[in-house]
């Protein structure tokens, strides 16, 4: 049964930052994509709703982290 007053609010946790061949990958993120995993785990298994964000640059604009391209729409980044 979902307890209709939660919702787990995902905030931009896309490829660039949490996979290996990301643009802004660090080590550290590889331990918190794990938490992340469980977490998603954890919100399935008890029917909580996940509303998700989605970071996306243009091709050829920079993103708001930097000069690095990351996050860039339609690219395998941004999923």
């Amino acid at each position: 049964m979902c307890d209709k007053r939660l919702i787990l609010l995902d905030m931009e946790t896309q490829r660039d930052f949490f996979m290996p061949d990301g643009s802004f990958y660090s080590p550290r993120a590889g331990e918190v994509r794990g938490h992340i995993y469980r977490l998603f785990d954890w919100a399935n298994d008890r029917h909580i709703p996940v509303l998700s964000s989605v970071l996306r640059v243009r091709p050829g604009a920079l993103g708001p982290l930097g000069p690095r391209p990351h996050c860039v729409e339609s690219a395998p980044g941004e999923q």
